[in-house]
């Protein structure tokens, strides 16, 4: 973790910096419950998954082997309330749950195959009911994973075309300090090697140029692209480059001297 979170790639596990646990502030924000159930139905198991989620654990109630996935399923979303914000800011924390919800879900499918087999016994407004209600359910689900994949697409895209242009005025081997939402992301797709941040202050920029970073890469998905604090910083430490939709790519000079936290005592005089 220590290594990590130098680069901005761990927030570690404890505090609020962690963005991980829950709190009374979180557990009684309708918005945070929007975001994990949202997440849940949409992104996780689709609404046709947890409509069968529901149905596997009625099932359980007569079918012993299904119980241990029904416990599984109730401790894992304990883990909503304990990691609130963790699942409320990123929604593959919900992954480890679809295995056991998996479970549940094909043995209400298995289920439903029984039912369907008596198709003959039911009478015609029945059928209609069950049709309209299954394709209704699909249509529904597909319309939600459709839009999930358009949201990452268009993610994809942007950094598709940000590393593009950027590949093509930086040069290989300096290194580069890259600012962004998803700046881990970019530092793969441009392929250099350097540090990335998704929050970076004048102060910690001059350190890493006393560590020797060469290039400031700013895309306008962070505050320090509007600045006015890094914006006077790089007109005495850095010359612009290149400029491309969204982002600035800066050459650093050499860092300069930084100003005393505190005022600093008096050389003491020489006696005689």
């Amino acid at each position: 973790h220590y290594t990590l979170g130098v680069d901005g790639a761990s927030f570690g596990l404890w505090g609020k910096t962690a963005h991980k646990w829950g709190r009374p502030a979180l557990w009684f924000q309708l918005a945070t419950w929007r975001a994990i159930v949202g997440s849940f139905i949409t992104h996780t198991l689709s609404p046709i998954g947890v409509l069968l989620l529901i149905r596997g654990a009625v099932l359980a109630r007569r079918q012993a082997e299904l119980r241990m996935f029904v416990v599984a399923v109730l401790l894992f979303g304990s883990g909503f309330v304990v990691l609130a914000e963790g699942f409320a800011l990123h929604n593959y924390y919900q992954l480890p749950l679809v295995p056991f919800a998996s479970v549940l879900c094909g043995a209400a499918l298995v289920d439903a195959g029984g039912r369907l087999a008596q198709w003959g016994a039911l009478t015609g407004r029945m059928r209609a009911a069950v049709g309209a209600s299954a394709l209704l359910l699909a249509v529904l689900s597909v319309q939600v994973g459709a839009s999930f994949v358009d949201q990452s697409l268009l993610r994809d895209q942007r950094v598709e075309a940000l590393s593009r242009g950027v590949s093509a005025v930086l040069p290989r081997k300096h290194s580069v300090v890259i600012t962004d939402r998803h700046p881990q992301t970019i530092m793969y797709a441009i392929d250099r090697r350097g540090w990335h941040r998704t929050a970076l202050p004048p102060r910690e920029l001059r350190k890493l140029q006393g560590l020797g970073a060469e290039y400031l890469l700013i895309t306008s998905s962070v505050s320090e692209f509007r600045d006015p604090l890094m914006i006077a910083y790089l007109r005495l430490a850095a010359i612009r480059e290149a400029t491309g939709p969204g982002w600035v790519l800066y050459k650093l000079r050499e860092a300069p001297p930084l100003k005393p936290s505190r005022p600093m005592d008096a050389p003491p005089k020489e006696s005689g």
